[in-house]
C-alpha cells in the first residue's frame, strides 16, 4: 500500500507540481465550513448555558461532554452544501 501511495504522490508532483495535491481542497472547504460553523456555535451557546447553570468555571470533562454532543447535535443533520456535485477522489480513478 505504502508503494502504491508513492507512486500516485510521484505521479501528480510531476503533473501537476505540489499544487496537485490540493485539488479538490477548495470543494472540501465549501462543503464542511458550515458544517462546522454550526457546530461551533452550538458548542459556544451549550458551554455558556451550562457554566451559568453551574455558576462556576467548567471541568475540561465537562467541555468535552459538550463538545460530543455539539458534534453528536451537528452531525445528525447533513451539512447544508451535501448536495452538491463533488468530484469524485483524483487518486482514486
Amino acid at each position: 500500500m505504502k508503494l502504491l501511495t508513492t507512486i500516485q504522490v510521484k505521479a501528480i508532483l510531476a503533473k501537476e507540481g505540489a499544487k496537485g495535491l490540493y485539488a479538490g481542497y477548495g470543494a472540501f472547504l465549501l462543503r464542511d465550513l458550515p458544517f462546522d460553523a454550526i457546530e461551533f456555535v452550538v458548542y459556544e451557546q451549550l458551554k455558556t448555558g451550562y457554566s451559568k447553570y453551574a455558576k462556576r468555571d467548567l471541568y475540561s470533562a465537562e467541555t468535552s461532554v459538550i463538545g460530543a454532543f455539539a458534534g453528536g447535535f451537528t452531525g445528525k443533520k447533513p451539512p447544508p452544501s451535501i448536495h452538491l456535485p463533488c468530484k469524485q477522489n483524483r487518486i482514486s480513478n
